[in-house]
């Protein structure tokens, strides 16, 4: 899987600016990935003390790195390579891509959720279908609320495709 940090910094200011994306306090965003699994590392050192542990026999930086590569996908930096292509006009039909049983994580409770989704869409079939499921991949990492997350997904793919036609409903 290829990223596109730039594309995925300008999705953010785009959900920021409609407001599908909270603000949040991340003073570490512009850290490197070494720099962000030091830090873990020294929270989960952190941890240990406050609970009691001993700490002599952890080994942080490992830990710290597993956390990391779990969590990785959660930041904008990660957002999957997509190509924007120009609606031809020949391209005049919408396609309908169905999501059976996709699931995220619930804000409210941490579990998973298993939602359908139908996905309306101007544009060539091919492309389009792969680049919807990435974004919902992508966004399918995150804790979200359900009306949050159909949101942050309709605004990204309207950012992606504007002008184009465009609908995302739960089934």
């Amino acid at each position: 899987m290829s990223y596109n940090s730039t594309l995925g910094t300008n999705i953010r200011s785009y959900l920021l600016s409609v407001g599908a994306e909270k603000v949040s306090n991340l003073r570490h965003y512009d850290l490197s990935d070494n720099e962000r699994i030091r830090l873990i590392a020294k929270s989960v050192k952190d941890i240990n003390i406050v609970m009691g542990m001993d700490t002599t026999d952890i080994d942080a930086f490992h830990i710290a790195q597993s956390i990391y590569e779990r969590n990785k996908g959660l930041s904008y930096r990660y957002f999957p390579n997509i190509i924007i292509g120009e609606s031809k006009e020949n391209e005049s039909f919408t396609n309908t891509f169905k999501l059976n049983d996709f699931q995220f994580v619930s804000e409210e409770n941490w579990k998973n959720i298993t939602e359908s989704f139908s996905i309306s869409i101007y544009g060539n079939k091919e492309v389009l279908s792969k680049d919807v499921i990435e974004v919902f991949k992508f966004f399918s990492k995150r804790p979200y609320r359900r009306e949050t997350f159909i949101k942050q997904v309709y605004e990204t793919l309207k950012y992606l495709y504007s002008p184009r036609k465009l609908s995302v409903d739960v089934l």
